[in-house]
């Protein structure tokens, strides 16, 4: 294999590139596009560049971009990284340095139409713009999942095949768990593998017959046994001749009363029981004692032929359901496609089934010139992700006379074979193509990690298994990183901590079991962890964290187990994308609330809710309700609330109010592991939203799907992926699958020992010339299960080298004589050395369980030896013990810290809310501006008896807020209204005897009289399309601080008000203010030619007509910093008018600010009762603006 130059490698015929781990794979890539550019001469649009994920697609199309750009800066003399193709560029003639910059230019300008795809989206671009030579379906739906439609067809396969099953057969199928649920799973592993053989082929079986044997051999012992159960039973106990140790009279009395039972069907409802084993003659004769003969009764023999009849049954049973299995899998496809062709629709692997169709038609070779004639080469990343289906497109394509086809990719690194990639098909590639070249240089590692690997992987000539997959050194880059410091010293790149199991030589296994290893190794690995955090760790000069450190686990439950002990240390960390949300803990705990939701009625159901970790209600808790008849009534009747709520105000407003009711997710953050709790319930309530927007779902539908999902979630949809549960810089654990790709400064790898063996049927191998098959059971299948554990031994390898190769400093593996290791990937590569041709793992097993504690030390240090600088091998006592704790994981108390400084940000949006209550800017600047900073009423309220029917409070504001955003102000109620207010107060869980009362309110309102200089008038007079409610704005603010505020208002005084005011604006505490003052106007509307605006205020300021008198509200207003408010809101609205106005006078169109409170609105009252009214001046509207506006310019959204 030649070691590639990818500025001199041609850019004409098939080419495949090894890149290994770290040797600058994508780099490669981008400089073959610059070369194909400025080179070859081709448009950005006719180079195309296939990868496997969309997250890998976005990274190139970044990186190629950026290079194009890179070089096209330092050809135009502009400033540039330094760049070997760009180097090779700066010595050519100007001539070509100014074509290359055109060419460069031209791609850039037009990248937007760069051919970087998924191989489903390359395929899809195919059918779709080759729609006439392809033959593909106009208007074809794509689905992004297609369980239903595959549990559908499996449906009907089961209810054509199980209608005649007999009794005996549908039992035994339950037993064997052969259901629709079954078959649905291996009907996907088929779909996923267009390509793959079945074996054996699908046979009918013929169960009438043994059933009929069977039953005729029942009838006769059935016979037998009523009239002389009792002499056989007596003959048994009787007997000397027979070993006690298996007859013994207890037990013998017990098979009797099974026999019994069994005899007395008048049919056989199922198998015989095993006790029925113990009266044939055969067996009486083998547990008779020496020189003994066995008791002797008609019944034994017939026993033996009612046995031997069962077993005769139970073989025709099995191959029947092996029937079964192939024949789903030989119709599936057909069925599959036939009802995707009717439904007009296709998923993903459509799109390439599709391509590979039309590729194979007659058709095929003129479809393969049109996409030649638009793509002139294609560059193929990650080959060895790739199956035959993918690659025979790819090469019927573009392995063809003046095009360019690169595949890239690494066989060390093919390891999701569970998505149907197949290294085999990697292999027959490289052996197709024309040259093959390798990367060579590790950019990556440091020098003594990138050693350390070689030493491991060179112990075996046949590290991978299969020769045509060698292990390839490289070499580290010239700049290389420096190692990890621990107090100044430096460390051993590879870390082998080896854990004593208490194994023997040639002993079956040590002391520790699997669970008690794992756990071990957990305790093991946080102390280390929380060595390298104490402080003394460097990393170029600066402290280790917690994000330079990966865990690197085999499966999701592993990762759970890691995260626990390391969370037990104090150690923060999260799990990356480790399963899906749907089958999370939160998932199940959603779907009970929900049913209980939807059936307020059901006390079953609504007690599972409440039991649920999501509502917290403890088994003391459900106790008291269960004895406190009115408690239980209250819990009902707040469940009823959230079942009007969902149907009156959708899923989310439900779900709104149950997580406040029940204090969810404060509750939970303080819990274990609760950001993973938060994240989960929040991430199920964005989905189930999305679902029941998407598809109108109602109550019971919604439900439906999501109990849907929970039994077979979407596997494959990056939407129901669990999502980090913080974005704070922790430890991250994942697994070994997700971690390609990335890398991190320090690597833990704890569970590689796992083993290879294949167990049972329904396995996936190989056959000759690299053909897949799937085995359910032929009469070959032990010769085919050699071949798959060879084929799993060989990706536990791959996958062993992808997870050691994500280090850059550091990586740290976990070895030793663990349960089940014996035909794990590290046992093939370190004790190994003298296993020649094809690894057998009874061999591989056999050679580990000679091994000690002490040898696989010994066999570790020897390798340590040849590179003591570079390996380094620890023993751990399985306590974890090996070494004290750092200081500051010693008891200790306590204390959050305290922030008392306080953080400068200049620029920044505000509102009014977060002027007075104290803060210069709020995290999440509020939507509208509440009242819930309102400080206690002035005067107290009235006796309980002259209590106002509507309640006060923020949350009752907020509810008549709402009202009054959608009322008509029609002087009379009307049934709209009724229905408004009913809705709403639903909405806001408030209860719905208010209605009345909240309808008189805001009736009022509408004809309440408002007073001007310019005339009285209510709001019924005005006209609906002259209204405009919530009218939000933005007024860029100037530099703002209370100060300013203060010497502002000290010019103007107004009546009623407090000559005070201005100096309680000085002292307001808040940062000074500059950027954007955001805020909503409750109602902005026109009369007679003049704008006003209206602020609703709810506030309970008293009982009587005093209460809201003009006095009393003048001090409220400056009281609440109602005066800043409207001034504020009426200068946005000045400046508003006067931007979108032709010919705006603020003396002729401004009208004047409304603060109506709703309280204070009575028939009998003063006409000014409850509303205060105010027109600042003009000329201070204009000292306001030039104080605070900005830009002159305020933007209303």
């Amino acid at each position: 294999m030649q070691v590639l130059d990818s500025n001199d490698i041609a850019l004409t015929g098939t080419h495949l590139i090894e890149a290994s781990a770290g040797t600058g794979k994508t780099y490669t890539i981008t400089t073959l596009v610059l070369r194909l550019l400025v080179e070859g001469g081709l448009p950005i649009d006719a180079i195309c560049v296939v990868t496997f994920t969309e997250a890998a697609t976005a990274e190139l199309r970044d990186r190629i971009r950026t290079r194009i750009k890179c070089v096209l800066d330092g050809l135009s003399g502009r400033p540039a990284p330094e760049d070997p193709f760009l180097s090779e560029c700066a010595v050519l003639p100007a001539g070509d340095q100014e074509r290359y910059s055109r060419r460069l230019q031209q791609a850039l300008s037009r990248f937007d139409e760069a051919a970087i795809y998924t191989i489903h989206g390359f395929c899809r671009r195919l059918l779709c713009d080759f729609a006439y030579e392809s033959g593909m379906q106009f208007d074809t739906e794509l689905v992004t999942a297609q369980d239903q439609l595959v549990q559908e067809t499996v449906d009907d396969f089961w209810r054509r095949n199980a209608a005649t099953l007999s009794p005996l057969l549908s039992a035994w199928l339950l037993e064997k768990k052969i259901d629709p649920d079954a078959l649905a799973k291996l009907a996907g592993k088929v779909l996923g593998n267009p390509l793959m053989h079945i074996v054996p082929a699908a046979e009918p079986v013929d169960t009438a017959g043994p059933e009929s044997s069977f039953a005729a051999a029942f009838q006769a012992a059935a016979r037998l046994w009523s009239s002389h159960g009792s002499d056989v039973k007596n003959l048994l106990l009787a007997s000397e001749s027979l070993n006690k140790g298996t007859y013994k009279s207890a037990s013998i009395e017990a098979w009797v009363e099974e026999l019994g039972i069994f005899f007395s069907a008048p049919a056989p409802s199922g198998l015989p029981p095993g006790a029925l084993e113990k009266f044939s003659v055969e067996t009486l004769e083998k547990k008779c004692k020496k020189n003994c003969s066995a008791p002797q009764h008609p019944f034994f023999e017939v026993a033996r032929q009612l046995w031997a009849a069962a077993e005769h049954l139970c073989a025709s049973y099995d191959a029947h359901i092996l029937y079964l299995k192939t024949a789903l899998c030989a119709g599936i496809r057909s069925d599959i496609t036939r009802r995707k062709h009717a439904d007009n629709i296709q998923f993903f692997d459509d799109l390439l089934l599709g391509v590979h169709a039309s590729l194979q038609g007659p058709g095929g070779p003129a479809f393969a010139q049109r996409v030649r004639d638009r793509f002139k080469a294609a560059l193929i990343d990650e080959f060895q992700d790739t199956d035959q289906l993918q690659y025979e497109i790819f090469k019927n394509i573009f392995a063809h006379p003046g095009s360019a086809l690169f595949f890239i990719g690494d066989p060390k690194q093919a390891i999701y074979s569970f998505r149907s990639a197949d290294v085999f098909t990697y292999l027959t590639a490289a052996a197709d193509a024309g040259t093959q070249q390798t990367l060579t240089t590790n950019w990556r590692s440091t020098p003594g990690l990138i050693r350390a690997l070689e030493l491991l992987f060179s112990r075996h000539a046949s590290a991978f298994v299969f020769d045509q997959i060698p292990f390839v050194p490289v070499q580290p880059a010239g700049t290389a990183r420096a190692p990890l410091m621990i107090r100044g010293t430096g460390t051993a790149p590879l870390q082998v901590r080896l854990l004593d199991c208490g194994k023997e030589r040639n002993s079956k296994k040590g002391a520790l079991l699997t669970p008690q290893a794992r756990a071990a190794i957990c305790a093991d690995m946080a102390r280390e962890i929380a060595v390298l955090l104490d402080g003394n760790a460097t990393l170029d000069g600066r402290v280790v964290e917690p994000a330079d450190i990966a865990v690197l686990v085999r499966t999701h439950s592993q990762a759970r187990m890691v995260q626990t002990a390391l969370r037990s240390h104090g150690i923060a960390c999260i799990v990356q994308n480790s399963g899906n949300v749907f089958a999370s803990p939160e998932a199940a705990d959603m779907a009970l609330v929900l049913a209980g939701v939807a059936a307020p009625d059901n006390a079953r159901m609504v007690r599972s809710a409440l039991a649920t970790r999501l509502l917290g209600c403890t088994a003391g808790r459900l106790q008291a309700l269960d004895a406190d008849a009115a408690q239980w009534m209250s819990e009902l009747e707040r469940f009823v609330r959230f079942n009007r709520l969902w149907s009156a105000g959708g899923f989310s407003a439900m779900l709104r109010g149950v997580l406040l009711a029940y204090n969810v997710l404060p509750r939970l953050a303080g819990l274990p592991a609760g950001e993973r709790s938060i994240t989960n319930v929040l991430h199920l309530a964005e989905l189930l939203q999305e679902r029941s927007t998407r598809a109108g779902s109602g109550m019971w539908e919604l439900q439906r799907w999501f109990t849907r999902q929970l039994s077979q979630p979407e596997e494959d949809s990056e939407a129901n992926l669990l999502r980090l549960e913080s974005d704070r810089r922790a430890v991250r654990i994942m697994t070994m699958f997700k971690s390609k790709g990335l890398e991190f400064e320090i690597v833990f790898c704890p569970f590689t020992w796992g083993g290879s063996k294949v167990t049972g049927a329904g396995f996936v191998y190989h056959e000759e010339h690299g053909v897949r098959a799937l085995d359910l059971g032929s009469v070959l299948i032990e010769e085919h299960r050699l071949q798959a554990e060879t084929e799993e031994l060989a990706e536990n390898l791959r996958l062993l080298y992808v997870a050691l190769t994500r280090a850059r400093r550091r990586c740290c593996l976990y070895w030793g004589a663990l349960p089940g290791a014996g035909t794990s990937a590290p046992a093939w590569l370190l004790h190994n050395r003298d296993m020649a041709g094809p690894p057998v793992l009874a061999e591989l097993e056999q050679r580990f369980f000679e091994l000690s504690d002490a040898d696989i030390f010994e066999e570790m240090q020897r390798l340590a030896a040849q590179a003591p600088e570079c390996i380094e091998v620890c023993r751990v006592q399985p306590s974890g013990a090996s070494g004290p704790l750092p200081a500051k994981e010693l008891a200790m108390d306590l204390a959050c810290r305290t922030f008392a400084g306080r953080i400068h940000m200049p620029w920044r949006i505000t509102s009014f809310s977060a002027l007075v209550s104290g803060r210069a800017h709020e995290a999440e600047v509020q939507e509208r501006d509440s009242d819930a900073h309102v400080s206690e009423p002035l005067q107290a309220p009235a006796a309980p008896h002259q209590a106002p029917v509507v309640p006060p409070g923020a949350h009752t504001g907020t509810m008549l807020h709402a009202v009054l955003e959608r009322f008509t102000f029609a002087r009379t109620p009307s049934p709209e209204l009724e229905s408004l207010v009913a809705e709403t107060l639903a909405a806001h869980q408030l209860d719905h005897a208010l209605a009345s009362a909240v309808i008189d309110m805001v009736c009022r309102s509408a004809v309440q009289p408002l007073s001007t200089p310019f005339g009285t008038f209510c709001l019924a007079d005005t006209e609906p399309e002259r209204r405009v409610s919530e009218m939000g704005f933005h007024l860029p603010l100037k530099h703002t601080s209370s100060r300013s505020l203060q010497e502002l208002f000290s010019r103007r005084r107004i009546a009623h008000v407090p000559a005070a005011f201005a100096d309680t604006l000085g002292r307001l505490v808040f940062s000074p203010v500059h950027g954007f003052l955001k805020g909503f106007i409750d109602l902005v509307f026109e009369h007679d030619g003049r704008f006003y605006l209206i602020d609703w205020k709810s506030n309970l300021l008293g009982s009587d007509q005093e209460s809201y008198c003009r006095e009393r509200l003048g001090a409220v207003m400056a009281r609440d910093y109602y005066i800043l408010q409207y001034h504020l809101y009426a200068l946005a609205l000045h400046a508003w008018l006067g931007c979108r106005m032709s010919g705006y006078d603020y003396e002729k169109h401004f009208g004047g600010v409304f603060y109506v409170f709703l309280r204070g609105l009575r028939e009998d009252s003063d006409p000014d009762c409850g509303v205060f009214y105010d027109r600042p001046e003009y000329g201070f509207m204009q000292a306001m603006a030039q104080a605070l506006i900005d830009t002159g310019e305020a933007h209303a959204s």
